[in-house]
């Protein structure tokens, strides 16, 4: 009895141990036979890392499109990089990395964070270390597994903060960056990208960033190389031949900040503290083309390139006089004085005056009490002398005859109240009041009432009240004026070429309308410019000039501290080929704060010796 139950056991031992084995047999055999291929492949991945060679970007030059006129290029950098390996990097390792390169562990784990992709990619912790980080890195290369230093390419910007706010500066892609374009339907990019944060480096990003190459490495299980197992060389970006003139946009930059100087110093007698921030834009009047587009304060694109401490940083975002705003675009401000000659040619359009019409300005306004800058008034003047002289009382009697919405009519045919279009972001589009406006503005609590008064009548006419406009529509509307009424398509690139050099694309000049003014009339309100020039608020500056300038000088009341200076130019008065606006931000009258400014860019395209300005500027506004 015994012996049979020790005999059933073994033979249920034996099936059970059969079973066993065969499964086992089985599970061999599908993972060997049937999924061989699969895990062959998944040991293969596990023991190969992608480290991305980034792309050159396209080099960004001015018109001339010369070398010595390159303002955005790339050179080599070494940067540095984290392989993945089976464990993620110990404390230890990260400790020792954050100290060699300068940087606090908790700035280390949010760059791993952020920059982390695929499990297989390199995240990038640091790019453009100096010389002494990467020699150290090298020296402690075995203590730090998993780290990889390589070379990489990096923007550069030659001249600095020239024209800064045009060509922007790039950064690594952000977390909210790489949604909005996944959102948008790109699958372009990646974390670690480097993206155009603003300017042309934005608009444009898609066509100057390239295509990234990569290395395969095999590693081990620490992450350490063992070797490179191939290599796809990355694609260099396409490049742009831009519309701006360098040499004209040193001139606009150094002119601006030395007007702004002589300002603050009590120059012209009174001190403007404050005349800190402003605009220049230099247009081609034929063909829209941006010659020159400053904007002062500004900040050096190079900064961004490496290890940006975040103090610096700060000091920047927080600074009160916004030095990363373009005010050539994305600021409005009262126009002044440089909105009459829009109501001379829409009052002379509409038939409600002719050059001939004398007005009497005895200082205060007839219908109701307000008054000329001037406080005793003008005399007797026509319509090119009240442009000359700037009188306001002529232009409130012109504008109390067309009425609001008939000079938001004209303004808005000249491109007031909407964004030119021109490729770059963050334009503004002002505000055209009308009545209308003014009724869903009060809707909205953006302003007291609904009613629109004859007093603000008046103010719209002389370019205040509700009016204001960006700098890059008021130099569209000098240029209109200047060309005999087609308000062009203001731009900043003229072509995109290949890697090789080969033209892939060019922007042609456009007309985005024409403003509906005789062209008798618009020559009347350019003679009245002319008189400015050669005998009016701005004839201390331009009289004996070698070249006929038409110019217009602005003087813009704002809600907190002094005026703002306005001045508007074009030249050569018979035949013109550019238009200049600028601005100085409480600089107080734009003859003394903008008028010099226009001049030395006047006579560096014009290629005019300098002469010497008077020491004070002599009335005017």
């Amino acid at each position: 009895m015994e012996s049979r139950e020790l005999e059933r056991r073994v033979h249920i031992f034996i099936i059970i141990v059969v079973a066993i084995v065969s499964i086992l047999a089985l599970r061999i055999a599908y993972l060997q036979i049937i999924r061989g291929a699969y895990f062959e492949r998944k040991a293969e991945v596990n023991r190969m890392r992608v480290l991305p060679i980034a792309a050159p970007r396209g080099l960004i030059y001015d018109r001339t499109a010369t070398e010595e006129n390159l303002l955005v290029t790339n050179r080599p950098a070494f940067a540095v990089s984290l392989v993945p390996a089976d464990e993620p990097p110990s404390n230890e390792v990260l400790n020792r990395l954050a100290a060699v390169l300068g940087m606090n562990r908790l700035t280390l784990d949010q760059i791993i964070a952020e920059r982390r992709g695929r499990s297989f990619e390199s995240i990038r912790v640091a790019l453009d270390i100096s010389p002494e980080v990467h020699t150290r890195l090298m020296e402690m290369r075995n203590e730090l597994p998993g780290v990889v230093v390589e070379v990489q390419p990096v923007r550069e910007y030659p001249f600095g903060s020239l024209a800064a706010h045009v060509l922007g500066y790039v950064r690594e892609i952000s977390r909210e960056q790489l949604a909005s374009l996944e959102r948008q339907g790109s699958t372009e990019y990646r974390p670690g990208d480097i993206y155009g944060q603003m300017g042309l480096e934005n608009s444009f990003d898609r066509v100057i960033k390239g295509k990234n190459g990569g290395k395969q490495l095999e590693v081990d299980h620490l992450g350490r190389l063992i070797s490179v197992l191939g290599e796809e060389d990355p694609v260099p970006g396409n490049s742009l031949v831009l519309t701006l003139d360098r040499r004209l946009q040193q001139v606009a930059e150094k002119a601006l900040r030395d007007s702004m100087l002589r300002l603050r110093s009590g120059h012209f007698g009174k001190v403007y503290p404050n005349a800190n921030t402003g605009a220049v834009i230099v247009q081609n009047v034929k063909t829209g083309e941006i010659l020159a587009m400053a904007s002062v304060p500004d900040f050096d694109p190079n900064i961004f390139t490496g290890i940006l401490p975040f103090e610096t940083y700060q000091k920047l975002v927080t600074d009160p006089l916004k030095p990363f705003q373009n005010r050539a675009l994305a600021s409005a401000y009262p126009p002044g004085s440089i909105f009459k000659m829009l109501t001379a040619a829409a009052a002379l359009q509409e038939g409600l005056v002719t050059p001939q019409e004398t007005f009497y300005d005895s200082g205060v306004y007839w219908v109701i009490p307000k008054t000329c800058w001037k406080k005793d008034g003008h005399g007797t003047v026509n319509l090119v002398q009240g442009i000359q002289v700037s009188c306001n009382i002529v232009f409130y009697e012109l504008g109390r005859r067309l009425g609001p919405d008939k000079l938001a009519e004209y303004a808005a045919a000249f491109g007031f109240g909407k964004p030119t279009g021109i490729e770059l972001a963050g334009e503004r589009a002002g505000i055209l009041p009308s009545t209308i406006w003014k009724k869903e503005a009060f809707r909205q609590g953006l302003v007291r009432e609904p009613q629109w008064w004859p007093a603000e009548t008046l103010d719209m006419a002389i370019g205040q009240g509700f009016d204001t406009f960006t700098p890059i529509q008021l130099v569209n509307y000098i240029s209109a004026l200047a060309n005999g009424g087609k308000v062009m398509w203001p731009h900043l690139v003229k072509e995109i070429r290949s890697p090789e050099g080969q033209t892939l694309q060019t922007f042609e000049p456009r007309v985005v309308s024409e403003v509906p003014v005789a062209a008798e009339h618009l020559n009347t309100v350019r003679q009245g410019m002319l008189a400015v020039a050669e005998g009016g608020t701005a004839s201390w500056v331009f009289r004996n000039y070698p070249i006929k300038v038409g110019g217009k000088t602005g003087t813009a009341e704002t809600a907190r501290g002094d005026n703002h200076g306005w001045f508007a130019a074009f030249a050569p008065f018979d035949d013109p080929e550019i238009a200049i606006i600028v601005l100085v931000e409480q600089g107080g009258s734009g003859s003394s704060a903008g008028a010099p400014v226009a001049r030395d860019i006047l006579d560096a395209y014009f290629n005019i010796n300098q002469q010497q300005l008077p020491a004070l500027a002599v009335g005017g506004e």
